[in-house]
């Protein structure tokens, strides 16, 4: 049995594996990678929807100007 002391002698957990270190490595990995991903969507998201709603006021301007003589009025 091996017992673990730190430098003043009291008792102490077993420090961790290589294999428990991989392991948190590669889960902090992919949690920033999904965390990136997500943003990244997020960000698109954000942009395609102030395109849509420019495009939209656009649209409604133009049904605003049917009929209506361009640049000049008519009597």
């Amino acid at each position: 049995m091996t017992v673990w002391v730190d430098k003043d002698g009291n008792y102490m957990a077993a420090p961790n594996t290589a294999t428990d270190n991989a392991l948190g490595a590669i889960g902090a990995a992919l949690g920033f990678l999904m965390l990136g991903t997500v943003g990244c969507g997020l960000l698109l998201l954000g942009v395609h929807w102030l395109l849509d709603k420019h495009h939209r006021s656009q649209w409604q301007r133009e049904w605003q100007g049917l009929g209506h003589a361009p640049g000049w009025s008519v009597n």
